[in-house]
């Protein structure tokens, strides 16, 4: 036998001897390797990964939207709204240090106000207290699944509440209800979680 010439032995099915010389396969390992529909894999190719991540992408939208439903989003965007809202008129106290701001749910509207004197227990649903929210063109925002409340806010930050003929701040988390989600006031902080 020649150096350049070697005769090995393959493995399958047949036990076939292939013949290789040089860099050239035998014809009997083409043979084999395209016979019976079984090619030699190299891997997957680039357009074989895309059609994979599309309906990957596919069916995981498809999941998502019948796991979580629209209702469950707006809610979580209201409550979020409310939050936000809760934290401008916080804000807007510790700015302005001759006005009490605050907001105020009567259980279908709620609105931001703004009072000189907070212990008058209907300056809160005076009109001429309301603020306009920004981004808003009412005054009074609906949001008939909410909880009736009113918190005050000081020059400080700290929330209050309306007790009997004064404000008095808040001893214990203040819980506001929207649909089925919850958002708690902390005392002293005023922090809205």
């Amino acid at each position: 036998m020649a150096a350049a010439e070697e005769w090995l032995e393959c493995v399958d099915k047949a036990a076939i001897y292939c013949y290789i010389d040089g860099n050239h396969q035998s014809r009997v390992n083409r043979e084999k390797m395209y016979s019976a529909g079984h090619i030699q894999d190299q891997g997957i190719s680039l357009v074989e990964m895309m059609v994979v991540l599309m309906i990957m992408g596919i069916v995981s939208a498809v999941v998502i939207s019948r796991v979580t439903s629209t209702e469950d989003m707006e809610l979580a965007a209201k409550a979020n709204s409310v939050r936000n809202h809760i934290r401008y008129a916080q804000v807007m106290a510790m700015k302005g240090n001759d006005m009490t701001w605050g907001i105020k749910c009567d259980g279908t509207d709620y609105w931001v106000f703004k009072t000189a004197t907070p212990e008058v227990a209907s300056e809160p649903n005076d009109t001429n207290n309301m603020v306009y929210l920004p981004g808003n063109e009412d005054k009074k925002i609906a949001l008939p699944d909410m909880d009736a409340f009113t918190i005050y806010f000081d020059r400080f930050g700290i929330p209050y509440e309306y007790q009997v003929s004064d404000i008095v701040p808040i001893t214990a988390a203040e819980t506001i209800q929207i649909g089925s989600r919850s958002l708690a006031i902390t005392p002293e902080t005023g922090f809205v979680e």
